[in-house]
C-alpha cells in the first residue's frame, strides 16, 4: 500500500510541472527507442506522429527520461514543436519504452484540452477510461474491470449504443494482422535486392516506419537508420507491396496506425 501511495506522489509531482516546454538540448536525439541512453533522449515526429530519423521538418517530439524507481523505468512526454504544448504523458515498466505501459496515461488535444485519461497495467487498459470532446464534455466512461460503458454526444446527451473503443486495422481479404507486417517485410526484402548484392560482413539492423492511413493505405514509409542505397530501396519496395487494410478505428472514427519494424540483414550475397 505504501508503494502505491509513493508512486502516486511521484506522478502527482511530475504532473504539476509546466505543460509547455522545449526539447531539452542536453538529451541526445534518437531515431528509435532502442538507441536511448542512460539519461533518456528526444525523438522527433511528422504531423501524423510518424517517427523521423532526426529533427528536420518535425511537427512534434517525445522526451524520454529514465526513472528506474517505484517499478517504473521510463517516462515519455510528447509535445507539439511549434507551440510547446504537451499532448501525451505515459510511463513504462520495460527496459525499452516500446511496450510495457504502466500507470497513468494522459493525452491532450493540441489546444491543451484533455482528450483521454486511463491507467495501464502490463500494457493493458486497466481501471477507468475516460475520453473527452474538444469542447471538454465527457465522451466515454468505461470501467475496464467491469465492462460498464457510458457514451455521450458532444452536447452531453447519453447515447444508446457505444462504439467499441478501438478496432485494430486488418487486411482486406487476407488474414494478416498488423503485428505480422514486419515479418512480411523481413521475408520479402531480400528478393528485391539486385543480383550479387553483398550485405555488410557484420550484418546490420535497419529500422523503418510507415503508417496505415485512415483510408487503409500504406503511406510515408521511411528508414529511421541509414543503409546502403540498394538495401534501402529493397526495404521500401517490400513495404510498398504490403496488402491494403481496413483502417484502425478509435471510437468509431478511422485513424492512422503507425507501424515500426526492423530488417535484420545477414552477411552474404543475394
Amino acid at each position: 500500500m505504501l508503494k502505491k501511495y509513493a508512486i502516486a506522489a511521484v506522478l502527482a509531482l511530475a504532473a504539476s510541472a509546466a505543460a509547455r516546454a522545449q526539447a531539452p538540448a542536453h538529451l541526445p536525439v534518437v531515431a528509435t527507442p532502442a538507441q536511448l541512453g542512460p539519461a533518456g533522449g528526444v525523438r522527433y515526429y511528422d504531423q501524423h506522429w510518424l517517427p523521423l530519423p532526426g529533427p528536420a521538418g518535425a511537427y512534434g517530439y517525445d522526451v524520454y527520461r529514465r526513472l528506474d524507481s517505484l517499478g517504473l523505468t521510463w517516462q515519455r512526454q510528447r509535445y507539439v514543436q511549434a507551440s510547446g504544448q504537451r499532448v501525451l504523458k505515459q510511463y513504462f515498466a520495460s527496459a525499452v519504452p516500446l511496450v510495457g505501459l504502466e500507470g497513468p496515461s494522459l493525452e491532450w488535444y493540441d489546444t491543451g484540452q484533455l482528450r483521454e485519461e486511463v491507467t495501464y497495467h502490463k500494457h493493458q487498459l486497466a481501471g477507468t477510461l475516460r475520453t473527452f470532446y474538444r469542447n471538454g464534455r465527457v465522451r466515454r466512461t468505461q470501467a475496464n474491470d467491469f465492462g460498464v460503458i457510458a457514451c455521450y454526444d458532444s452536447t452531453g446527451r447519453p447515447l444508446r449504443d457505444c462504439a467499441e473503443y478501438y478496432v485494430p486495422a486488418r487486411a482486406r481479404g487476407k488474414n494478416v494482422p498488423v503485428a505480422k507486417l514486419p515479418d512480411l517485410v523481413q521475408q520479402r526484402y531480400a528478393a528485391l535486392l539486385p543480383a550479387g548484392y553483398a550485405a555488410p560482413a557484420a550484418g546490420q539492423a535497419v529500422h523503418y516506419a510507415f503508417r496505415i492511413d485512415s483510408a487503409g493505405v500504406v503511406r510515408d514509409a521511411r528508414l529511421l537508420t541509414a543503409a546502403a542505397p540498394p538495401l534501402e530501396k529493397a526495404i521500401l519496395q517490400a513495404i510498398a507491396q504490403l496488402p491494403a487494410f481496413e483502417p484502425a478505428r478509435l471510437e468509431d472514427e478511422p485513424v492512422d496506425k503507425v507501424v515500426e519494424g526492423m530488417v535484420e540483414v545477414k552477411p552474404g550475397r543475394r
